[in-house]
């Protein structure tokens, strides 16, 4: 008998196929700043639209001329600090050491995680501030407001967020006023 011989039907680049596991993305490189500040930020997408702007590509043939562009709007409700993450270096990478929680925390956050009942902040910042020599990275936790954005979920999203700054107890500083 002849064997049957024949190309796979479809490309396989995008296999498997299935939804993401978590909408939020995980972000390995940030940018580097020296000022203090907060170098990321979360927004949802609140749909699309068109502008109307004129090509400023020399190598376009429409070079000069007003084309159709579609955009993206995104809706960018306040991020809100709910704790503060240090890091050593080790070896094997970034190790988290201790991190410091916010007393008031919102009570949308308990649909994500479980909410600590009973926590002592003074503590725990005494603890960072002791293991500051160590300390290569401060970040900071954030969470959306899905409810102050037009989205329909009230599930926030947290992830962590990296301070600029040029020395770990700058960015600790700048984070502790941020927690309040």
């Amino acid at each position: 008998m002849v064997r049957h011989h024949q190309p796979r039907k479809g490309s396989v680049a995008f296999s498997p196929r299935k939804r993401v596991a978590k909408e939020t993305p995980r972000i390995k490189a940030w940018p580097s700043n020296e000022e203090p500040k907060l170098l990321g930020l979360a927004g949802y997408k609140a749909g699309m639209t068109h502008a109307m702007v004129v090509d400023t590509d020399k190598n376009s043939p429409s070079n000069g001329m007003t084309v159709f562009t579609p955009v993206t709007v995104l809706e960018v409700p306040p991020l809100v600090i709910m704790g503060i993450r240090s890091y050593e270096k080790t070896a094997h990478g970034l190790k988290a050491i201790t991190e410091v929680i916010a007393d008031n925390l919102d009570e949308e956050l308990s649909r994500k995680i479980t909410l600590p009942k009973d926590y002592d902040k003074s503590e725990a910042i005494a603890k960072i501030q002791d293991a500051l020599d160590k300390t290569e990275e401060v970040r900071v936790l954030v969470h959306t407001n899905p409810k102050m954005a037009s989205v329909p979920k009230k599930k926030p999203e947290i992830f962590e967020c990296a301070l600029g700054g040029s020395s770990a107890e700058e960015k600790l500083n700048y984070a502790l006023n941020l927690l309040g």
